[in-house]
């Protein structure tokens, strides 16, 4: 009973986490950073939610491409990590919410901005 009610609560989080900060969007979706997030080889994984290597650093205002989103549950809370497509490296950033209730990582809209645009 309790494993059905947190996997019902999981996916009622992902549910939502998908609706209120990509609505509409699939993957993948172009997005900007809010603020300077660190870029890592990997998601937590394994029994102390190791996180992969720090590979770099995405800037506050750096557009990329999201690949993949993934749902992270610790022992303490939901975690929300995308991989992501920089013009020189894949790696994956945590996507949580700021003090200001912002996501990290808001989507853009392709009409107004595109990254395969010269000039």
């Amino acid at each position: 009973m309790i494993l059905k009610s947190l996997l019902l609560a999981t996916s009622l989080i992902c549910a939502w986490m998908s609706h209120s900060s990509a609505e509409g969007m699939t993957i993948p979706w172009s997005g900007q950073a809010n603020g300077n997030l660190i870029l890592r080889s990997s998601p937590p994984s394994g029994p102390f939610y190791r996180k992969g290597d720090q590979i770099g650093i995405v800037q506050q205002g750096e557009m990329f491409r999201v690949l993949e989103w993934e749902i992270i549950d610790t022992l303490f809370e939901t975690q929300q990590w995308l991989r992501i497509q920089r013009e020189t490296e894949t790696g994956w950033i945590y996507n949580g919410v700021s003090q200001d209730s912002r996501p990290y990582v808001e989507p853009v809209n392709p009409e107004t901005s595109s990254g395969d645009t010269e000039g």
